[in-house]
């Protein structure tokens, strides 16, 4: 099977999990070996985590996958002094990866991955009760009068009168 698939990805990440470059990416960042890092760094993510939720079905668009990849190097530059090398490693890593992932699709079709429809993601991707969705990169944001209106009424004693102030739309 050939191109973007969630098999073929989570294949090509797995490939680094043993990769020298990719070593300090692979699992989560220790408090021993990184004090305070959930301190400078509130949304951790790593090799092993972007290979996990590709095999749960978690990503649905191909654009999410490339903001997780993209995060691990955010991450290390708000905790690494950004001349130092393990900034550097992570910058190179995560070119490398995204460059391969991005040849993947278009060694198949020609065509660059950002410009297709990634409905091989909707295919496996878990299901989720809409109360529980959390938009990921890529996502078609919609926003629901009534839907807010209800959030905003369950929440209204953790939220300041500003927050609480529903926009109004000529309707």
């Amino acid at each position: 099977e050939n191109g973007l698939t969630a098999s073929n990805i989570a294949g090509l990440l797995s490939a680094y999990l043993k990769d020298p470059m990719a070593q300090s990416f692979v699992r989560r960042v220790s408090e021993e070996k990184a004090p305070f890092y959930t301190c400078y760094v509130p949304a951790d993510m790593y090799l092993l985590k972007i290979i996990n939720r590709m095999k749960l079905g978690y990503y649905r668009h191909f654009k999410a996958v490339l903001s997780d990849l993209n995060q691990i190097y955010t991450n290390c530059v708000l905790y690494n002094l950004t001349e130092s090398l393990i900034v550097d490693e992570a910058h190179v890593f995560v070119k490398t990866v995204k460059n391969k992932l991005m040849k993947l699709e278009k060694d198949k079709t020609g065509i660059n991955p950002s410009q297709l429809n990634m409905t091989w993601v909707k295919d496996g991707c878990t299901r989720v009760p809409d109360r529980f969705f959390l938009p990921q990169c890529g996502d078609t944001i919609v926003y629901d009068f009534k839907r807010h209106k209800i959030w905003t009424s369950f929440h209204k004693k953790s939220l300041f009168k500003f927050q609480r102030t529903l926009p109004e739309f000529p309707f």
